[in-house]
């Protein structure tokens, strides 16, 4: 074989080697330092809690090596974390939202909002002993007491409640307002509505109707009810 020929063949093998480096460094090398280079970032968003920052680089991580467990094994932390904190914000919610119909006597309501918050929490004392407080308080409440009105047996309601201290909200509010207001329990529904005024006939009733729609309910009507 002639020099020439020798010097054509180390030629090649020296193109197929160089060859061969640039494949390995787009195929294995550049991947590798990218995924690093990803984790690494991720790393540090982590640590310093930027959690939403953390998870998109891991998620790139897991996407270029996705046989990879560690950015998997990240991105589910940090998804408990954020699970962690909507569970710690949406009980702080319903606790607030129970005080606070809790301090307006909305009684019924606000147990509504702890059960929710136990549901959340069920380790949590401080909303069960609200529920019991409440239980206490409604058991001890005196049961509605019809007011006698002679022969006023048409009355305009203005507001009928499942609840008795959401009635007696719009009760009270209606005698701050100068009317002579009524509490009418109506077992049969299982309802307790509330009166703006009392008539000895339909027609008294129905006159005064139009100007409670206007000025209370748009929806109030006339019931017929006596007080035994």
């Amino acid at each position: 074989m002639s020099i020439s020929g020798k010097n054509q063949i180390l030629l090649l093998v020296a193109v197929l080697v160089v060859l061969v480096a640039v494949l390995a460094y787009f195929f294995v090398l550049r991947p590798n330092n990218a995924y690093k280079s990803a984790i690494s970032k991720a790393d540090e968003n982590y640590v310093s809690q930027n959690y939403p920052e953390a998870k998109k680089l891991y998620n790139q991580a897991s996407e270029m090596k996705p046989d990879e467990g560690y950015p998997l094994s990240r991105i589910h932390s940090i998804d408990s974390i954020f699970d962690a904190r909507n569970k710690v914000k949406n009980y702080n919610q319903k606790i607030a939202e129970g005080d606070n119909l809790f301090n307006l006597k909305e009684y019924e309501n606000a147990r509504g909002a702890y059960f929710e918050a136990v549901n959340i929490d069920p380790d949590k004392s401080y909303p069960v002993d609200q529920i019991r407080k409440i239980d206490e308080l409604l058991a001890n409440r005196e049961p509605i007491k019809p007011k006698p009105s002679g022969d006023l047996n048409y009355h305009i309601i203005v507001g009928s409640f499942e609840f008795q201290s959401n009635a007696e909200i719009l009760y009270n509010n209606m005698l701050e307002q100068g009317f002579r207001s009524l509490l009418i329990p109506r077992d049969e529904l299982g309802m307790i509505a509330v009166t703006a005024g009392s008539y000895p006939d339909i027609h008294q009733a129905w006159n005064n109707l139009p100007q409670a729609q206007e000025g209370l309910d748009e929806e109030a009507w006339v019931l017929y009810h006596e007080f035994r």
